[in-house]
């Protein structure tokens, strides 16, 4: 009989992949299940062999490509407004470009920002971006 994390890694390791953005999705999925073991004794093993972890993966793997693409391609060029008083009026630059950005005010929640309004393909085409995003 398999014990739970073998059977998540069984799945996890299941998920078609060509793209090495997948491949250490997969990896960082396994190891975050790994260290959970705690919280999986808790759940029953039919739950978790019926459970789908290729969307989970697949999600991590997207993010995995946006960080990545803007750490080469668009850290130099990612500017941040800050207002002391007025947070809500914060704005990301990038690239000539401008995004509305409540509440960002440093590079980290900038980063995550432009992940979570961004697709993949629409970073690597800034230039057909509006001047202002947002408005």
């Amino acid at each position: 009989m398999k014990t739970k994390i073998e059977v998540i890694e069984q799945k996890i390791n299941a998920v078609y992949s060509t793209h090495k953005f997948i491949e250490n999705a997969k990896k960082i999925k396994v190891e975050f299940y790994g260290s959970n073991i705690e919280r999986l004794e808790a759940l029953p093993i039919e739950k978790i062999e019926s459970y789908n972890f290729a969307p989970e993966v697949l999600r991590l793997s997207f993010e995995l490509e946006k960080l990545t693409y803007i750490e080469k391609n668009l850290w130099d060029h990612i500017k941040i407004e800050r207002h002391v008083y007025a947070p809500e009026l914060n704005k990301i630059f990038i690239k000539g470009y401008y995004i509305k950005a409540p509440q960002v005010d440093n590079m980290e929640k900038a980063i995550k920002f432009l992940c979570d309004l961004f697709s993949i393909d629409d970073l690597r085409n800034l230039k057909k971006f509006p001047t202002k995003i947002g408005a």
